[in-house]
């Protein structure tokens, strides 16, 4: 399982998050994003159970950050 305490992922509850969108290069427009703690993180993915979340997390190589849903797992990566 991910250690929650490690600096490069974590997951956060819904309360602390800011939902927007954002600008990122090779995009013509904004993507879906959340901003925690001055922090934004683009949309990577959404998984329905924890084992595949925590699995494709893993091989991640950036910052990212796994918040809950009501029907499974958001996967967000680091921008700025």
């Amino acid at each position: 399982m991910a250690d929650p305490s490690s600096p490069q992922s974590f997951v956060v509850k819904l309360e602390p998050i800011r939902r927007c969108h954002i600008r990122i290069p090779d995009h013509d427009r904004p993507v879906p994003a959340v901003e925690y703690r001055g922090e934004y993180y683009s949309f990577f993915r959404f998984e329905a159970d924890w084992m595949t979340t925590e699995k494709i997390a893993r091989r991640l190589s950036e910052r990212y950050l796994i918040t809950p849903s009501a029907r499974g797992w958001a996967i967000w990566t680091y921008e700025y």
